[in-house]
């Protein structure tokens, strides 16, 4: 039962988007349907941070096969996400043209959405990782591309435009992660996070640490584009203009907080054991928002503006 209660807030995600895929193939048009799921399960997310804290608190545990770990951190960002998606909920109530969130998919959309990013906030493993990941991004490459009704000065729909050029730069970040996590095993022989943080406490090869390294490297690469954090930005003109507003305000935050998470999650707890790897980091993510910064309120985007 324990067990259960730990797990309840993905539970609830996974449950709530098949709940709403269901509402659409029967009621496509109603909204309000739509509307009236994700926000129950917003406040049914928060019943479940709010029973299981404390147990939480007491008793952080590995669950399912020690894929996923369930402790205050996870119940943090559970909350987070939460907030994120009430408010994306609110803002497409709230929008132009009642047509515009009329179509069905949208709703389970942002819940599959939500539920890679509870994964990733939860995940001890890097599958559970990449998993967290492309169920988070996948949705919102679809989700880019619904506001179908919006064109380009030349006619084109900007929308799809949009959501193509993400999607494809999408990619090339997955395959950055992949290859990282493909580097972090072949030179620590696990996948769980408990396990890489063992093979970096034992005595290692010069040929493993610079494996170690370069697949760190990779997978920071790919977290760092799902931030949009510069060099890494160049999709994020395009996506946020093409999507419409609910849509940019979700990626603007909870896909952010997301990625934050899983990168926390990973580079301070297990690859964060040596001091000197940890400052590292630091080091680098601190440049990494410092380019941000800069190149946000100083560069030009591709347009000239």
């Amino acid at each position: 039962m324990s067990d259960l209660l730990a797990g309840l807030p993905l539970i609830l995600v996974a449950a709530a988007s098949l709940v709403t895929l269901l509402v659409a193939a029967f009621r496509p048009r109603d909204r309000a349907v739509g509307q009236g799921v994700l926000m129950l399960l917003v406040f049914a997310l928060i019943g479940a941070v709010i029973a299981g804290w404390d147990h939480s608190a007491t008793n952080p545990r590995l669950l399912w096969n020690g894929m996923v770990r369930f402790d205050l951190y996870t119940l943090f960002f559970t909350v987070i996400v939460g907030i994120m998606l009430l408010g994306a909920v609110a803002l497409s109530a709230g929008a132009r043209g009642a047509e515009e969130y009329a179509h069905g998919e949208f709703w389970p959309l942002l819940a599959l959405s939500a539920s890679g990013m509870l994964l990733l906030a939860s995940a001890a493993n890097l599958i559970v990782l990449f998993l967290g990941v492309e169920l988070m991004s996948i949705p919102v490459y679809c989700l880019v591309a619904s506001d179908r009704g919006r064109l380009t000065a030349t006619g084109a729909a900007r929308s799809p435009e949009g959501a193509i050029k993400y999607f494809l730069l999408g990619s090339f970040s997955s395959a950055f992660l992949l290859f990282g996590i493909a580097f972090l095993y072949g030179a620590t022989a696990h996948l769980d996070y408990q396990g890489i943080a063992a093979g970096l406490r034992s005595a290692m090869e010069p040929g493993q640490k610079a494996e170690v390294i370069l697949g760190m490297a990779l997978i920071a690469v790919g977290l760092l584009f799902k931030t949009s954090s510069a060099p890494f930005h160049w999709w994020a003109p395009d996506a946020y203009s093409a999507a419409p507003t609910p849509v940019t305000a979700f990626m603007g935050s909870a896909v952010k907080a997301s990625a934050f998470a899983a990168f926390i999650r990973l580079f301070v707890f297990p690859l964060g054991q040596d001091t000197p790897t940890l400052l590292f980091w630091a080091d680098l993510t601190g440049a990494a928002a410092v380019v941000s910064v800069l190149v946000g309120n100083l560069g030009r985007s591709p347009s000239g503006t």
